[in-house]
């Protein structure tokens, strides 16, 4: 077979398997996985959710009081052969996470993405906050939130 046949295939392939993937909306005020804390509680959120992301394997690779941002190299044949680049076919998984005290209350609102040439100026960025794999990072948010209040 010749290449322009394989990508054809290789799309084809990609197309039906995307078919499957419902996306998935947030019943959040952002519409991504988000949650509110009662309370003043920014630098514990903060620590919790360093916490949860560097024990799955993400790196930091910004961090200030209010934004955190993270990112992994993408290990899958599938991403790379459709996200990667020339430049490199390591796509990269992006999560940024903003810390938002409030009067009354701590807002946490994330945002996935898969970035494609990550860390230069050819970064492609492709937004993934309605992906199906979100669904269990908003369970974890729920958890970090109701630890912080029971405080347990």
């Amino acid at each position: 077979m010749n290449k322009q046949t394989n990508s054809v295939i290789i799309l084809l392939i990609i197309f039906v398997l995307s078919a499957c993937a419902t996306p998935v909306k947030h019943n959040t005020a952002s519409g991504r996985p988000e949650i509110v804390i009662s309370g003043k509680v920014g630098k514990q959120a903060w620590a919790e959710i360093m916490n949860l992301m560097l024990n799955n394997g993400y790196n930091v690779t910004t961090s200030t009081d209010s934004l955190l941002v993270f990112e992994k190299p993408i290990d899958n044949i599938m991403a790379s052969l459709v996200l990667g680049s020339q430049y490199d076919r390591t796509p990269a998984a992006r999560v940024t996470v903003n810390i938002i005290e409030m009067v009354n209350s701590t807002r946490v609102v994330s945002s996935f993405a898969v970035v494609t040439n990550p860390g230069s100026a050819f970064e492609r960025i492709t937004p993934m906050n309605n992906n199906p794999d979100t669904v269990s990072y908003q369970m974890r948010l729920k958890e970090i939130k109701q630890r912080i209040e029971t405080g347990k």
